[in-house]
């Protein structure tokens, strides 16, 4: 064992009492099928106290009240706190680094990123010590900027709404440019609210309670919301009238099937709000004209309910759809008469790009002559860039990137002006960050402009999985700090057609410099290859996500990386890859970190009661209605899999305010592998309880991430430092 032998005497003494054998055991049937969760009344027990919780102190978080189920999340965080008590000063010492690395990566982003110009101002951000500040400055007559303004000091935030603030997740200033909008969440469990403030007084104007996002109408008095019901699942769409009652909102959208999700949009041209009702494979589209001068605009059918995923866009009363509909698994794109839908567009749509099965187009950007396309070929998963012009017979045109971008993570920039002649991207990668100026009419970059560290090493090997198919995966290092034997890191997640990119984040950066090598298994249920990379990881090809890792970390094995030092880390559904090579094979890695893990997936998906199961069919199949798919997640689910054996050192997030994967998911799965776990070993096995969204667990604050390096470096038996 690699663990400092005094915190594991100091865990053991504090480590979680076993419950009562029996207490907490369920049988459950399904498809002819009978098994037992001896752990499965946790789920009860913490249903129990949010509701007597409730009942006693409405107005206070439910977990300041003492229960039986309070009770076990204190005793994970006193025992993760013995287990790591002598690390504090290594986790202090890197937060602070932590947070200076990010702080001077910003400063240099910032400085090449071009400000947001909007009728008459420069819109940018800026950081001031360890806050934000949102700022515009005036255009004056001879383009020069004038003085600047401060629009939101984000530390000052908590006293203008009289409250902290948990997430600060959009700001969008009016059309008169007078107000701004922001959606925050004060209560840390995804409850968001819209924020109206005056931009010159800097005082709230309005607050607007249930909204998880909106689009200001074009006379500035109106905004169209989105809302959400009890379970935090947006389903409705409304238009309010600032300083009127909320019983006077007008009703545009409202989806009773919960497989669907909605959103919304604003098109470029600001002619129109999108709104989305959209499931994991069909999409229903309605627009709302954001120029209606009624005071009540209502909502037109653009796009009925189809098996196929659809964006939209407008460009000189034509709208621009992205589509997979008819077989276009990797999209394409067609055009529509606004005048000519009347909900059924494809029977009047133009081709403008055609589908292509070697290249999948990721993200389009609508300009007044042309539209910007961000791709992705399907072999090795590498970046393009393409443009077709609308006046010409739709030729793509290819724009050559430079090699260094090819491989990370692309998305536009700031590019709020259709009639600009550039178009802004920016690509993050483990070297840095760079922004992209493309020239619309040449087709080729006018200015490139990068904080990358030329020193990172990043290579791009491929795998052959179980079944022979060709995994992609990306290694990165920094040659000036590796010595032999490398420690290494794993990443992973692998769902929703959702890619695994290798971006820039500060603790890889301080990894890297410590002599580790961190990689990207791209493994099948992302999005790397496409369409069908997706749909080979999904439903019962599910434990293709896990073949596929297994097969990165036995070649990473193979090359210059050791088992001894190797540690995994997945995130959210990603957990179910990595949680099913753990049960195969434990002694792949020595350290395990799964944040806010949905590892007890057979347990959510055959409860239709749960709020996200029906929405989650398509990507974890229909269990309750299908024996096929129920026996295919049967086999894979990392919980109910778990069996006895000694498994790596593993910690695990949850929060106490996460809807998504509830606590008790991930009390279940901590508990029952420590009663795996061989007699006499400490694991150890711990779990990290923090306060705040799922999301938390996708991008930790320093602080958490600190903790997951000290565990790592304990595990892995380095010095702290």
């Amino acid at each position: 064992q690699q663990w400092h032998a005094e915190a594991v005497a100091a865990a053991v003494a504090a480590k979680p009492q076993p419950l009562a054998e029996g207490s907490l055991a369920r049988r459950f049937q399904l498809h002819g099928s009978s098994w037992s969760d001896p752990l499965a009344g946790l789920h009860q027990m913490h249903d129990t106290h949010v509701v007597q919780a409730t009942a006693q102190a409405a107005t206070q978080p439910i977990y300041t009240a003492t229960s039986p189920f309070t009770q076990l999340l204190n005793d994970e965080e006193r025992y993760l706190e013995n287990l790591l008590r002598h690390t504090e000063r290594f986790q202090q010492s890197m937060t602070s680094e932590l947070d200076n690395r990010w702080e001077a990566f910003s400063a240099t982003t910032e400085s090449m990123r071009t400000p947001r110009v909007v009728k008459g101002y420069s819109y940018y951000t800026r950081t001031k010590g360890s806050t934000t500040l949102d700022c515009r400055k005036p255009v004056l007559s001879d383009k020069t900027l004038g003085k600047e303004q401060i629009i939101i000091d984000r530390a000052s935030l908590p006293n203008i709404v009289g409250s902290s603030i948990s997430q600060l997740t959009t700001t969008k200033i009016s059309p008169g440019h007078d107000r701004v909008g922001l959606l925050m969440d004060v209560q840390g469990d995804e409850s968001f609210g819209l924020y109206v403030m005056d931009i010159d007084t800097g005082s709230l104007v309005e607050v607007v309670d249930n909204v998880r996002d909106f689009e200001w109408l074009q006379d500035g008095e109106g905004v169209v919301c989105l809302q959400a019901d009890e379970n935090h699942w947006p389903c409705r769409v409304v238009s309010h009238r600032l300083g009127s009652s909320r019983h006077h909102d007008t009703l545009l959208l409202e989806e009773t099937d919960n497989r669907f999700a909605v959103s919304i949009s604003k098109t470029k041209d600001e002619e129109y709000i999108v709104l989305y009702s959209m499931s994991k494979t069909a999409t229903e589209v309605h627009v709302v004209p954001t120029k209606d001068q009624t005071c009540q605009p209502k909502a037109q059918l653009l796009r009925p309910k189809q098996d196929a995923l659809c964006f939209v866009e407008h460009h000189r009363g034509t709208f621009v759809m992205v589509s997979n509909a008819n077989g276009a698994g990797n999209f394409e794109v067609v055009g529509v008469p606004a005048e000519a839908t009347n909900g059924a567009p494809e029977a009047n749509s133009a081709g403008i790009v055609s589908h292509r099965e070697h290249v999948q187009i990721i993200d389009m950007e609508i300009f007044a002559d042309a539209a910007v396309l961000l791709t992705k070929e399907c072999t090795q998963g590498r970046n393009g860039i393409e443009i077709v012009h609308f006046d010409t017979d739709s030729t793509l045109m290819q724009v050559p990137l430079p090699e260094d971008c090819e491989i990370g993570i692309v998305e536009f920039g700031t590019n709020p002006d259709p009639g600009a002649s550039s178009c802004q991207v920016l690509v993050s990668t483990p070297r840095g960050e760079a922004n992209l100026s493309i020239n619309l009419e040449s087709c080729s970059m006018d200015h490139f402009q990068s904080n990358f560290d030329e020193n990172i090493s990043i290579q791009r090997h491929t795998v052959l999985s179980k079944d022979g198919e060709q995994i992609p995966l990306t290694v990165a290092q920094d040659p000036r700090y590796v010595s032999s034997n490398p420690p290494l890191l794993v990443n992973v997640y692998g769902a929703y057609g959702v890619s695994c990119e290798p971006g820039f984040d500060v603790v890889s950066a301080a990894l890297m410099e410590r002599g580790w090598a961190v990689a990207w298994a791209h493994v099948r249920g992302g999005n790397e290859r496409g369409y069908q990379w997706h749909q080979q990881g999904r439903g019962v090809g599910k434990h293709r996500s896990a073949d596929d890792l297994e097969a990165c970390i036995r070649f990473l094995h193979s090359k210059e990386f050791s088992p001894k030092r190797t540690a995994l880390v997945a995130a959210s559904a990603g957990a179910l890859a990595a949680g099913q090579v753990i049960n195969r094979a434990p002694s792949l890695a020595v350290a395990v970190i799964l944040r806010v893990p949905f590892v007890d997936t057979l347990t959510a998906m055959s409860n239709p009661e749960l709020f996200l199961t029906n929405h989650e069919t398509d990507e974890w199949g229909d269990v309750v209605n299908d024996q096929v798919a129920f026996e295919a997640l049967q086999r894979c689910c990392p919980y109910h899999n778990i069996k006895p054996q000694a498994y790596p050192p593993t910690l695990l997030w949850t929060s106490v305010s996460d809807n998504r994967v509830p606590c008790w998911q991930v009390l279940k799965y901590a508990r029952r592998l420590r009663d795996a776990l061989p007699m006499g070993s400490h694991g150890p096995v711990a779990v990290a309880v923090f306060e705040g969204p799922h999301g938390l667990g996708t991008f930790p604050p320093h602080e958490l991430a600190a903790q997951d390096m000290a565990f790592l470096f304990e595990s892995l038996g380095l010095p702290l430092e």
